[in-house]
Order: C-alpha cells, then structure tokens, then sequence
C-alpha cells in the first residue's frame, strides 16, 4: 500500500482507477474512499463481510470442534496406568551406570588411599 497526494483535483482525477501489471502484481490506483477486502482483494465489500474469511472461519470452527472431541475421546481411552514408557526405562539405566561406575571410581580411589596408609603406618611402627 502506498499514499501519494496530488497539486490539484484534475491530476488526482485522471490517475485513479489506473492499472497495471508489475511482474506477478496488478498495481491500482484507487481513491481512499474506496473500501476494499484486504483478504481477497475484491472492491465489492469489506474483510468482515469476506466470502474467504467466512469460510476460513468455518473451517477454523470445525478443527477447534474435532479437536475438542478427539482430546476427550483420548483422555477417555489412554492408560491411566503409573508405567513408566521406554524411554524413562532407557534413560534411568544410563543413569543407574553412570552412578555405578562413578561410585566404584570413588571406591578405588579409597581402597588405594587405605592401602597407602597402612604401608605408611607400617613403616613407622616398624
């Protein structure tokens, strides 16, 4: 959309309802009294009274309507149950692994520290 103003009446009068084709686009000049949909285009009404934009409205009617029952329908039908699914079940034994590995590292790590101290203690009590 683009707002030009003219010097006089006369000017503004010749150029209106000029048209023409720029690549893929119809350029119009039209008066700003005009109304025009900005949905469809048309110069016959306004978006609110849209043929496009009822039906588009239909439509998004429709979906929020579908969608609502298949919610309810899949609450209804789901498993209520506390299982866990297999990829808790995958990721709580990577988990149980990593701890596994990680305490017998800190559990070498202390066998060798003891070992340590009793050559340590050894030797002064010798």
């Amino acid at each position: 959309m683009a707002i030009a103003s003219f010097e006089s009446q006369e000017g503004k009068d010749q150029v209106i309802n000029f048209e023409w084709i720029a690549g893929e686009y119809r350029v119009k000049i039209v008066d700003t009294i005009l109304k025009m949909c900005h949905r469809c285009h048309a110069e016959d009404h306004l978006v609110i009274s849209c043929p496009v934009v009822k039906k588009q409205r239909k439509i998004s009617e429709r979906k929020a309507r579908d969608f609502e029952k298949y919610v309810n329908l899949a609450r209804y039908k789901r498993n209520q149950g506390t299982e866990k699914s297999k990829a808790q079940i995958t990721n709580d034994k990577k988990e149980e692994k990593e701890m596994e590995k990680t305490i017998n590292y800190i559990y070498e790590i202390v066998k060798a520290l003891l070992e340590e101290n009793k050559t340590t203690l050894a030797q002064l009590n010798g």
